[in-house]
């Protein structure tokens, strides 16, 4: 795939699988206990850091929706920290990253995740083995905490997986209503 990929149905579907929630097996539930789950207070630390180093380099001015930054700005933040974790991994420092770092040496897995949280948002996040790690947690309602770590299955975090599913949600969560496009479908990936 170059660079510049079409923008087809076909790409969609396998960028949208790759941003799935993946089943937690076995061996990620143990090694989450045995990497993670000892440091989580450390990684939770190093994660607000990575987010606020993320603040701290965006234009904070830039508006969405007519909404000031961090409203709307899940994708954004997720995307920014995603790449300051990717480069603090290299040489990880800290407590936290070196557990990260042990964790995903020995297999673990670690994604970034998209899907429909609690029926009610549209959500980018992490999947570090068993763990849900949103780093954008303050982007619907600002005055959560900006990071937050819960075990997957209490996430409630479900992947999209048809265009009825997206729909119902889009409709919840930008209060107003979604159509299919019947008309010129092949612009319906736009």
């Amino acid at each position: 795939m170059t660079s510049t990929s079409p923008l087809t149905l076909d790409f969609l579907k396998a960028r949208a699988e790759d941003e799935q929630i993946a089943q937690v097996n076995f061996k990620q539930v143990k090694l989450t206990k045995l990497h993670l789950l000892p440091w989580l207070k450390e990684i939770e630390v190093d994660m607000l850091r990575l987010r606020q180093s993320f603040d701290l380099s965006f234009d904070r001015t830039q508006t969405k929706g007519g909404k000031p930054y961090p409203e709307g700005f899940c994708q954004e933040i997720t995307l920014g920290v995603k790449n300051l974790l990717q480069q603090e991994l290299e040489t990880a420092k800290t407590p936290g990253m070196q557990a990260m770092r042990n964790f995903i040496a020995q297999g673990g897995l670690a994604k970034r995740i998209w899907g429909n949280l609690r029926n009610q948002y549209f959500q980018n996040a992490f999947q570090f083995g068993s763990l849900y790690v949103d780093v954008a947690n303050d982007t619907v309602v600002v005055t959560k905490p900006k990071v937050e770590i819960l075990p997957i299955s209490k996430a409630r975090m479900f992947p999209i997986n048809d265009y009825d599913g997206y729909a119902d949600l889009a409709e919840k969560y930008w209060k107003g209503q979604v159509y299919p496009n019947r008309v010129f479908p092949d612009l319906a990936v736009m």
